[in-house]
């Protein structure tokens, strides 16, 4: 049960492992490499043990006792953590360390990695699978982590159960948002807030949202979900002026919702219904690459524009489509993906796209905005690539409306000089 090349042992130990040790809890974990069988055929043989070995010593970053299993174009472990969310986030970070390019055999070598995530519950058997067969769905441009929906007839049954009580779940309350500050990197005051949802169900606890969302779009459900965060968000917006805090409200839309004209309706009336002023309204559009069709998105986007609502493109500089998105749709931000920022200290090519993608918001009249932010100490860099605006951890983690309107209250005390 050893890989030969790399004295890793293969994916069937890690199973082994997992039947003899009973294990029950926590996550199975598959990176899928991308572009392997390409890269393997530009190296010696001796080298190509070692590649995968420096993959390894980066997923060891975060800890260096991780037993990472090896077989082919997948590298998998076991994570005891329980918490998906937290799971996912932890991956995120390991994405932005494969940013910068690994050293082999004299050569510089991009690297691209994707993960499946499966919860350790049932047979493990199953799961494993469940977990690479996530992964193998995974690509680096818009679905770079995904979690394995089934594996086990316990699964199937939960995530049927999932989308049928997404409505009930609403009007309980325990789908509901969270809001994080951003920050004009200027004038160091608080800008915005960007609305995240979540859902706490009270068997399973949290439900990670890439989950629970995906189990919305597989039901039909994403027109409702979209109304009822809308709804949440504008009305804590109005809540926030009406505390005296005049800060815009960022709203997540799917891209799949730009092939219909119902989406301009669904955001008219929950303005009208909220009194929710249009001009502090901004819409993220996720996953652009997922439009299908551009001239009828431009119109949907200009339809919506002009009641005052602005447009965001998120995640920018991830996947060709989306230079093709900026070029045809009407935006007003664009935000810098995560994996750039995070990196933009360590290394160079970092650095560079983000001032490139930064000179491009500058020439095109449009708001840049640095997302996930977790080094205070690289806030000067952003402000000397030309960043207007940030968020992440660096300043605070999604909070709930009340500790939102505790952290305003605070807010002017809350500089960038305190922070760095």
């Amino acid at each position: 049960m050893v890989n030969q090349e790399t004295g890793l042992a293969k994916l069937r130990a890690l199973e082994a492992r997992l039947i003899r040790d009973s294990v029950t809890n926590g996550h199975i974990v598959i990176a899928k490499i991308q572009n392997y069988e390409r890269v393997l055929k530009t190296l010696r043989a001796d080298d190509k043990g070692s590649y995968v070995l420096k993959l390894v010593d980066r997923l060891r970053a975060a800890d260096s006792n991780l037993v990472v299993y090896s077989d082919g174009h997948h590298l998998g472990w076991h994570v005891a953590n329980d918490d998906t969310d937290a799971v996912v986030e932890h991956l995120e970070g390991l994405r932005a360390i494969f940013a910068a390019p690994i050293q082999v055999g004299g050569f510089s070598v991009d690297v691209g990695i994707t993960f499946g995530i499966a919860c350790v519950e049932g047979d493990p058997s199953a799961r494993l699978a469940a977990a690479v067969a996530a992964a193998e769905e995974t690509s680096e441009a818009h679905n770079p982590i995904a979690i394995a929906e089934t594996g086990s007839q316990t699964d199937l049954l939960w995530d049927i159960s999932l989308r049928a009580r997404i409505d009930d779940a609403m009007q309980a309350g325990e789908i509901y948002c969270v809001y994080q500050p951003k920050i004009d990197l200027q004038s160091s005051a608080v800008v915005g807030v960007e609305a995240l949802v979540r859902w706490h169900d009270p068997a399973r606890g949290f439900i990670s949202p890439m989950h629970f969302i995906q189990q919305c779009e597989k039901a039909g459900r994403m027109e409702h979900l979209t109304r009822y965060v809308l709804q949440s968000a504008c009305s804590a917006g109005q809540l926030l002026h009406f505390r005296g805090h005049m800060i815009s409200m960022s709203v997540n839309i799917s891209a799949t919702l730009l092939s219909d004209m119902r989406v301009v309706g669904l955001v008219r009336n929950v303005l009208q219904a909220t009194r929710f002023d249009p001009c502090f309204l901004t819409l993220e559009i996720t996953e652009t690459a997922r439009i299908s069709d551009h001239e009828v998105a431009a119109t949907i986007l200009n339809e919506l524009r002009s009641i005052g609502v602005r447009i965001s493109m998120d995640d920018f500089g991830v996947g060709a489509a989306n230079y093709e998105a900026f070029y045809e749709l009407p935006f007003d931000e664009i935000k810098i993906d995560r994996m750039f920022v995070a990196n933009i200290a360590k290394d160079p090519k970092a650095r560079a796209i983000v001032a490139s993608i930064a000179a491009m918001g500058r020439g095109a009249r449009i708001t840049v905005v640095a997302e996930g932010l977790e080094n205070p100490q690289d806030i000067p860099m952003l402000q000397e690539a030309g960043c207007q605006q940030v968020q992440g951890f660096a300043f605070s983690r999604p909070l709930s409306l009340s500790n939102l309107l505790e952290y305003q209250e605070l807010a002017p005390e809350q500089t960038l000089s305190n922070i760095v």
